[in-house]
């Protein structure tokens, strides 16, 4: 087995560690030693891209927020879906090293995203970019699959104020959430969940679980294929 090399780290906010690492070409988030994000899971980023971009596709100027830059996934899905001239990608990253770690060590993957003049980075959490844009997105992508994703009611109306009508909210969790899925409830989104495989390579036998609340009334993704 090839050895992993860890190419750089960074202490967060809260005092955690954040780290990037690589083995055999390929690249690992690891945040206290443990996996956020890696080049081998990212199937949930690519699922989330679909369910977003599905209800927008006719939209001239359709507008998300990607909670969270990680390894650049749920950016890179969503934006190859979205030829839109003028759409617009937000990105609330507040660990600015790790953008700098996507132009250092992934500049063949990241950079005719990041470069895109439609992609605009805000180094704040996802939720502090929601209050200040009311009635703006019409999707926001969250992927959280570490660890259990706490939310509070007045965040998750937070969130929705900051969509617009019919806007999607999606969170990408580990396994299956009740108290998410209520509190979604109780802040007004009409709420369904969808399993998808983890990643997109090897066998799929692993699913992560995507929460699709969205600011109205609720269509499967079934339901608009058909």
């Amino acid at each position: 087995m090839k050895p992993i090399t860890k190419l750089a780290d960074t202490t967060l906010a809260d005092g955690s560690q954040l780290g990037i690492w690589q083995r055999d070409g390929y690249h690992f988030l690891l945040k206290d030693g443990m996996q956020i994000a890696s080049d081998f899971s990212f199937g949930s980023d690519q699922s989330m891209g679909e369910y977003a971009a599905a209800p927008v596709k006719r939209a001239n100027q359709p507008t998300f927020l990607i909670d969270g830059l990680n390894l650049g996934h749920t950016l890179f899905s969503i934006m190859s879906l979205i030829n839109k001239e003028r759409a617009h990608f937000v990105v609330a990253e507040p660990c600015a090293p790790l953008v700098s770690w996507h132009e250092q060590f992934l500049p063949d993957q990241s950079g005719q995203y990041l470069q895109d003049p439609r992609v605009q980075i805000e180094y704040a959490p996802g939720i502090t970019v929601a209050r200040k844009n009311s009635n703006t997105f019409h999707g926001i992508l969250i992927k959280h699959t570490h660890d259990r994703y706490n939310l509070s009611i007045g965040e998750a109306a937070d969130f929705a104020s900051s969509l617009k009508g019919g806007g999607l909210l999606i969170i990408s969790i580990a396994r299956p959430d009740t108290k998410l899925t209520k509190t979604l409830q109780r802040a007004g989104f009409d709420v369904s969940t969808e399993a998808v495989p983890a990643a997109q390579k090897g066998k799929q036998n692993h699913f992560h679980t995507l929460v699709l609340a969205r600011k109205g009334r609720f269509t499967s993704f079934a339901q608009r294929r058909a």
